[in-house]
C-alpha cells in the first residue's frame, strides 16, 4: 500500500518521526491520516490491495475527493471490500475518486463530467510567470457540475499547484 503516511503508522495510530515531519511541513493533512488508518483497517491484509495508492485527499463541503494511483479507480470501488462506503460513512459525505494525472486538462474533464469544457487555456501571469488555467464552460451546462467554481479552483490548486479561473459563457 502506498498511503500518505507509513503503513505501520496507520496501523498503530502513532506517527513516526518522518510522518510527523510531513504533517508539520503541511505535506500530509489530518484528513489523509484518518483516511490512511481507515484504509488499513478496512482492507486489512487482503493481497488484492497491496498496491493500492492514495496520493492526496481534499475535503470539500459536498464531498471527500481522493486522488488515487493510475488505473486504480475500479479497485477503490470494489463492492466486496466497501472501501468507498466505509469512507462515506466515516465522513458523512460523498466520495469522489479521481485517478492521478499530470495533465490538468484531463483532471478538469474528470471533475466537470458530464459537462464539457469549451476551452482550457494556460496563462502565465507576470512578473514571475505563475501559471493560471482559464476554464470556460458553456452556461447551459453549469447545473451539471458537482462542484462550485470556487471548489474547482481549490481542487486544481491543491492537485496541480496552479491557480484556476472558471467562467460560464
Amino acid at each position: 500500500m502506498k498511503l500518505p503516511i507509513d503503513q505501520m503508522c496507520a496501523t498503530t495510530g502513532t506517527l513516526c518521526a518522518k510522518c510527523q515531519r510531513a504533517v508539520r511541513e503541511g505535506k500530509v493533512s489530518k484528513l489523509e491520516i484518518d483516511l490512511s488508518k481507515l484504509i488499513v483497517k478496512t482492507v486489512g491484509k487482503n493481497r488484492k490491495y497491496k498496491d493500492i495508492t492514495l496520493k492526496r485527499a481534499v475535503r470539500l463541503r459536498a464531498a471527500v475527493l481522493l486522488i488515487v494511483g493510475k488505473n486504480q479507480k475500479d479497485l477503490w470501488k470494489d463492492p466486496n471490500v466497501g472501501l468507498v462506503n466505509a469512507i462515506s460513512d466515516k465522513f458523512g459525505t460523498d466520495v469522489v475518486i479521481l485517478e492521478e494525472t499530470k495533465n490538468p486538462r484531463h483532471l478538469v474533464e474528470m471533475l466537470i463530467t458530464p459537462a464539457t469544457p469549451k476551452e482550457i487555456t494556460k496563462v502565465f501571469i507576470p512578473p514571475f510567470g505563475e501559471e493560471e488555467y482559464v476554464i470556460k464552460i458553456p452556461k447551459e451546462q453549469e447545473q451539471l457540475l458537482r462542484f462550485t467554481s470556487e471548489e474547482l479552483a481549490e481542487i486544481l490548486k491543491s492537485v496541480t499547484g496552479a491557480s484556476a479561473y472558471i467562467s460560464f459563457e
